[in-house]
């Protein structure tokens, strides 16, 4: 249903320079400095992400939850951000300020990860954790395609994406390595 509505009612901006056509050429170094920028704070983003996901449960345990109140108390942060991205990008497209709101998540991060040590906290940290923290996640993904031409966009997106998933691939590794050092769950965290 969704496919048929895109199909039947999409209509591209006017304002959007043709991709087709004109001259390829390949990505200038301001582009290469974005693009690399650009997968550096998607990784991280993630990264982050996927090490909350799997450490955040432990930290709850720590505190006396058990597995499964744990991990229903950190799947929350998920729930929640399925709709406060979408808000975080109407908001960032109607009032702009994505480098605020890029700045006020960053934030938001720090004090959901801050709040989930402490004991009876984990609720807090999780719903800060959806609301706040995840929320811009389409804002940065827009700011990645923004870094390059039409023309050298496709190739470009290739290089973050390998970038993002090459540190996907060492992120859960590196974070055990961090349990097995500190033998305390908020360690990764």
């Amino acid at each position: 249903m969704a496919a048929l509505r895109v199909y039947l009612l999409y209509r591209p901006p006017h304002d959007l320079p043709h991709a087709g056509g004109g001259k390829r050429g390949g990505m200038t170094t301001q582009e290469w400095h974005r693009i690399l920028c650009a997968a550096a704070a998607w990784s991280v983003f993630n990264a982050a992400y996927v090490t909350y996901l799997a450490f955040g449960p432990k930290v709850l345990e720590d505190h006396g939850q058990s597995a499964i109140a744990a991990a229903g108390i950190i799947s929350i942060g998920s729930w929640i951000m399925i709709f406060s991205g979408a808000a975080c990008g109407q908001i960032v497209d109607r009032f702009g300020g994505r480098n605020t709101v890029l700045a006020v998540c960053m934030g938001g991060a720090i004090a959901a990860l801050l709040l989930l040590s402490l004991p009876g906290a984990g609720f807090g940290a999780s719903m800060l954790f959806g609301l706040i923290v995840m929320a811009p996640t389409g804002v940065i993904m827009v700011m990645a395609g923004q870094a390059m031409r039409p023309q050298v966009r496709a190739f470009g997106m290739s290089k973050l994406f390998s970038i993002y998933y090459a540190t996907l691939l060492v992120t859960p590794p590196v974070a055990g390595a961090i349990l097995d050092a500190t033998n305390k769950a908020q360690g990764p965290i």
